[in-house]
């Protein structure tokens, strides 16, 4: 017998738009397709950062770490060479953090933990060193995600920001927010982790995550377990195929958690009550329709595209 779920209350939702994406956000506002959200703060792009203050500002926080003990020997070059990207990211993607209804009730508490045979996951969670690569990948986050106050060297480079908050009343909200999957003009990926009562979500680039430990690590901000992980993309039907305008399509490519394929009728359970009238399906990172789905995207030179199960930035 099916499961039946409780009626959800709406959702709120916070979105951190780069300097990049300001124009396309303030293009969309102008056609009232943002009438319930608000910018709840904002200040003209001002210049980049420079490479080397940025590090040096870093570096000085995760020297004090080691100082203070929480790590006596660390690969403290390492660790600046992975905060690096958060500066050319900021510029060039924006990140999603919604608030997600029922996921304990569908899930029954059911967690997935980090995968101990992946070598990336285990320098993070693992060994003489993951205190830093822990705190490096919290660092990314809290930058990424809007949580950087409590960090100094992140807090003046916050600076060139646009926050924007709401309420998603359904499934259309939700398309019109991540505008249909359309990014610069192109289709994309988005990486996203869901957690117990919020979804984190980015564009999937491959420029922006080659030099990161673990996309969905820093996602969750180094959880060492997550509800469930993976990527998705908006499928836009053909004409006169008779299925629905627009799906979403989930899939679990993590290899940092490796959620079970098993629990994707979950996930997408959780997807179809908090955006209600969205067709929504879900797809083993596997599996040929996935593959066929996503060789059908006209991917953009040295942009986002269809993630190999083996690469390290997963």
């Amino acid at each position: 017998m099916a499961k039946t779920y409780p009626v959800l209350p709406r959702g709120s939702v916070c979105v951190i738009v780069a300097p990049g994406d300001i124009a396309s956000l303030a293009k969309s506002a102008r056609h009232n397709h943002f009438k319930r959200f608000q910018i709840h703060k904002f200040s003209e792009h001002v210049g980049n950062v420079g490479r080397l203050p940025f590090q040096n500002r870093v570096g000085h926080s995760v020297k004090n770490m080691l100082k203070s003990g929480a790590e006596k020997a660390g690969p403290l070059r390492s660790a600046l060479d992975l905060v690096q990207p958060i500066n050319s990211a900021f510029r060039e993607h924006s990140t999603w953090k919604i608030d997600m209804r029922a996921v304990d009730s569908v899930f029954q508490g059911r967690r997935q933990g980090w995968n101990r045979g992946y070598p990336a996951a285990q320098k993070i969670f693992q060994g003489n060193s993951s205190t830093v690569m822990r705190r490096v990948v919290q660092m990314q986050h809290s930058y990424l995600y809007g949580g950087a106050s409590g960090i100094k060297p992140l807090v003046s480079i916050r600076k060139d920001l646009m926050e924007v908050t709401g309420n998603l009343l359904d499934g259309s909200d939700f398309l019109e927010l991540m505008e249909y999957g359309i990014r610069r003009g192109k289709p994309r990926t988005f990486t996203y982790v869901l957690m117990p009562e919020r979804l984190y979500m980015a564009e999937t680039g491959a420029k922006f995550f080659i030099n990161m430990m673990s996309k969905h690590a820093m996602h969750c901000s180094a959880s060492p377990e997550v509800v469930y992980a993976g990527e998705l993309h908006f499928r836009r039907a053909p004409i006169g195929s008779g299925e629905p305008l627009y799906t979403l399509v989930l899939d679990n490519n993590s290899g940092t958690y490796t959620p079970d394929k098993f629990d994707l009728p979950l996930v997408v359970e959780v997807f179809r009550r908090n955006f209600t009238g969205l067709d929504v399906v879900g797809l083993h990172y596997k599996d040929p329709l996935l593959k066929r789905y996503l060789s059908e995207l006209p991917w953009g030179t040295g942009e986002s595209g269809s993630m190999d199960a083996n690469t390290s930035y997963r």
